[in-house]
């Protein structure tokens, strides 16, 4: 027996008006007709529904048009400590490509002005990791093991 594959969105088909150029007459609703089905990853929007064909027959002289789309969860939502972790490792590399000799003090002074944003200073946060620059010029995480340097 094999498992039906938990629904991961809502596949929502709705009749809607759609006619930028006039206002919608009172009594006309927005959204005449929405028919959600829940659907599997990877699976498509199939066919549209028969009812909602036929609603659409009816109606679509009116200013009313077809619309679907995939309702379902955000594709990836970070903390907000990881957000900050990574603005902080982003702030230090555009610093040390533009100042690099100014480094820590720029980084500790834009830090501490906007703590909301990149979290708090923590003294020597990047003193473990190496930048180095690749061939096309991009600074790329190394970090230091044994006196070797491999590349993240």
């Amino acid at each position: 027996m094999t498992a039906t594959p938990s629904p991961v969105a809502l596949s929502v088909w709705e009749l809607r008006w759609s006619n930028r150029y006039k206002p919608r007459p009172p009594g006309f609703l927005e959204i005449f007709m929405r028919i959600a089905t829940p659907i599997a990853k990877g699976q498509g929007a199939g066919r549209c529904p028969q009812e909602m064909q036929e609603a659409w027959e009816e109606i679509h002289h009116y200013g009313y048009c077809v619309v679907w789309y995939l309702d379902g969860p955000p594709a990836r939502v970070l903390p907000l400590a990881s957000k900050q972790r990574i603005r902080r490792r982003n702030l230090w590399k555009r610093l040390l490509s533009r100042f690099p000799m100014f480094l820590e003090d720029f980084y500790r002074s834009t830090i501490v002005a906007k703590p909301d944003y990149y979290g708090a200073y923590l003294a020597g946060e990047f003193a473990d990791v190496a930048f180095a620059r690749t061939t096309m010029g991009k600074l790329r995480i190394i970090k230091a093991t044994d006196g070797h340097a491999a590349s993240e």
